[in-house]
């Protein structure tokens, strides 16, 4: 059946789809069969301003937040980022910090977290707390680079990786099981996940992204 004329006028020309990753690549054979739309698709955002901030103004990507996507860790519905290495999830590049509040934040919870719960836990740990050296970096963190915000690598704290995952991450054998050692903490002695863990780590598989605009 032929289309009326006035929607022909309103189909678009070209079947070119921009998938910003190589063609042949798995991801692109997974959108091709349907199962995923291409990361130029048009999206929805719901925005309002902070009550108790007139400048500071949210956009939620409503169309990731309503989409079927799922993450959880040691289920089938975690693929990892490493197909070599799936059994520690995201895990496997450690976590960067985001500020010296996020720094603190993990020191405290490693002061406080039983060892019963970290598996790979500094030989060194309870010497460096009593220590309280502050020209020393701790014993679970490692100097790397990250973008800075103008695209530049710049000095950038981060946990530390050890045989392929980050410092805080149990493997399977492991008394109170495998994954991250700050959550299972946690999720066992009520503590506060977005407190204790990096502030990267309890965002995933959500992102936040803040910068000041003219408006």
């Amino acid at each position: 059946m032929n289309r009326p004329d006035f929607l022909q006028q309103y189909q678009p020309s070209s079947k070119t789809v921009h998938l910003g990753f190589p063609e042949f690549s798995p991801a692109a054979a997974s959108i091709r069969a349907g199962r995923e739309l291409a990361p130029d698709f048009p999206r929805e955002w719901y925005e309002f301003t902070n009550p108790d901030d007139e400048f500071h103004v949210f956009s939620v990507d409503l169309t990731w937040l309503e989409s079927h996507y799922t993450c959880q860790f040691g289920t089938e519905r975690c693929f990892g980022i490493d197909s070599e290495n799936p059994d520690v999830g995201c895990c496997g590049h450690g976590a960067f910090m985001a500020d010296e509040t996020d720094r603190d934040q993990l020191y405290d919870a490693v002061a406080q977290m039983p060892a019963k719960y970290w598996q790979n836990r500094p030989a060194d740990t309870d010497a460096f707390l009593s220590a309280e050296d502050p020209l020393q970096i701790e014993p679970w963190l490692v100097w790397d680079e990250l973008d800075g915000d103008d695209g530049e690598p710049e000095p950038a704290l981060k946990t530390k990786v050890l045989d392929g995952a980050c410092i805080f991450a149990n493997r399977a054998g492991w008394a109170t099981g495998a994954g991250c050692a700050l959550h299972q903490w946690a999720m066992a002695e009520d503590q506060e996940l977005t407190v204790v863990k990096p502030e990267v780590c309890w965002q995933l598989p959500i992102r936040r992204h803040e910068e000041w605009e003219e408006r």
